[in-house]
């Protein structure tokens, strides 16, 4: 069984690979921008949350994490950059990176209670994707449909490689894969009705 969830922690390494070296080099080119805030907000949840996975006995369901949270930060520097040259934050995003670091604040207060943890982290990841979802709501091809589907599959992938299978291993995680479904849907929908204008 051990075998089987290493088999899958492996896949999100792999994939992981695959879906961040595609996003660096278009971020590079301008054909992406990703959203600083965002990407900011996700190196801090999932190195947490990489951390709490591993001590918490996901052992192989960390490794996505733990991989992710250094590509993360790479976009993270990327974006910023390339965000700055066409946009401007607003105050929404600087309410929502606020938001999110109070989260990240109250986890570490409490990061001996590891539920009131994890909820207070995957409160910080979804915080930290709303400037991303209304910024893809505007401009649908701001963002990468190829991306956000390996993303969900990472998630999958890392909850099926999860040893230690409860909620503090699984939560933030599921919110992930809710974010990243929502993130396809808007993409397909936003394109399309864009299409017909």
């Amino acid at each position: 069984m051990n075998d089987f969830r290493e088999i899958f922690g492996a896949l999100t390494v792999v994939l992981s690979a695959l879906v961040y070296v595609p996003l660096i080099i278009s971020t590079i080119k301008g054909k992406l921008k990703p959203h600083p805030v965002t990407w900011f907000i996700q190196v801090l949840v999932l190195g947490t949350g990489g951390m709490i996975l591993l001590f918490n006995g996901a052992h192989a369901g960390s490794w996505g994490y733990l991989v992710s949270t250094t590509f993360c930060l790479v976009v993270t520097i990327l974006s910023f950059f390339n965000y700055r040259k066409s946009s401007k934050f607003s105050r929404a995003d600087i309410v929502f990176l606020l938001l999110a670091l109070a989260a990240l604040v109250l986890w570490l207060l409490s990061r001996d209670l590891a539920v009131i943890s994890v909820i207070l982290l995957a409160a910080a990841s979804a915080l930290g994707f709303v400037p991303t979802i209304t910024k893809t709501w505007r401009d649908p091809r701001s963002e990468s449909l190829y991306t956000w589907v390996v993303f969900f599959l990472i998630v999958t992938f890392g909850i099926a490689a999860t040893e230690n299978f409860d909620f503090v291993n699984i939560f933030g995680r599921a919110v992930g894969a809710f974010v990243s479904v929502l993130l396809i849907f808007i993409m397909i929908f936003r394109r399309r009705k864009k299409r017909y204008m």
